[in-house]
């Protein structure tokens, strides 16, 4: 019973977070340009709030997909007890800083608290700050989750549920200019993703996919996969993800 009171008490935090997040700026006190959370695969993910709020401007065209799409994370984030950063900008500061913003919630404070806190709690330090993997972003109108910029020779990385034939594809996208050293995509020896050997397209040879088959009475159980699941093989090395 306990732990039903406490998820419903960071429900109501995050519906908290969501009236407070309807505008970048609070009380005139600080600004919050980003937010970070953590995915049910692990990863972490930077959402450029500022620019989900500034999408909603009612001029040319208010656009509301990245910022319902973060609106939706955060609650699912905090809903199954995982982390959520949120980095403001505090006036009269040039710095941002980093809030730990789901452990504030659960020891019962706002964010404005966490803020405000003199004795800077919630604060994380430079070194601190969780490195992000995944950032999301809008691609053709719906907002999904994708490698960061500074994955170097993964370009994407996205699932796909196949309803025909009761499987779920994963697809590697390689970067053709950004393979380790001097390697070209001729050199690759292969793609793991989950530990499984990938299959290369050959129509298109960045383009890797491994396919997880699945009864037709529970194909729709989500798979998922994160960035630490993918390793290119190439020159008789392996190679992670941000290496």
């Amino acid at each position: 019973m306990r732990k039903y009171f406490k998820a419903i008490g960071l429900l109501f935090a995050a519906a908290f977070l969501i009236l407070c997040l309807s505008g970048t700026v609070f009380a005139a006190s600080y600004i919050v340009t980003d937010v970070y959370y953590e995915n049910a695969g692990g990863d972490i993910v930077r959402i450029d709030y500022s620019k989900a709020v500034e999408d909603t401007a009612p001029y040319p065209t208010p656009d509301y997909t990245l910022y319902n799409a973060t609106v939706a994370k955060i609650r699912e984030a905090l809903e199954n007890f995982r982390d959520v950063w949120v980095i403001v900008l505090i006036q009269g500061d040039t710095d941002p800083v980093m809030i730990h913003y789901s452990e504030a919630l659960k020891n019962g404070l706002t964010l404005k608290q966490a803020v405000d806190d003199p004795d800077q709690a919630y604060f994380l330090e430079d070194e601190e700050w969780p490195e992000y993997t995944m950032e999301l972003v809008v691609d053709g109108g719906v907002a999904v989750e994708k490698p960061s910029g500074d994955l170097y020779w993964l370009k994407d990385l996205y699932i796909v549920p196949d309803e025909i034939g009761k499987q779920w594809l994963i697809y590697a996208i390689l970067d053709a200019d950004n393979l380790p050293g001097n390697y070209s995509l001729n050199d690759v020896d292969a793609v793991m993703i989950k530990g499984e050997a990938a299959s290369q397209d050959p129509d298109l040879p960045e383009r890797w996919q491994l396919r997880i088959e699945k009864d037709p009475d529970q194909f729709w159980e989500t798979v998922t996969v994160n960035t630490g699941e993918v390793v290119l093989v190439i020159g008789g090395q392996e190679y992670y993800l941000g290496s």
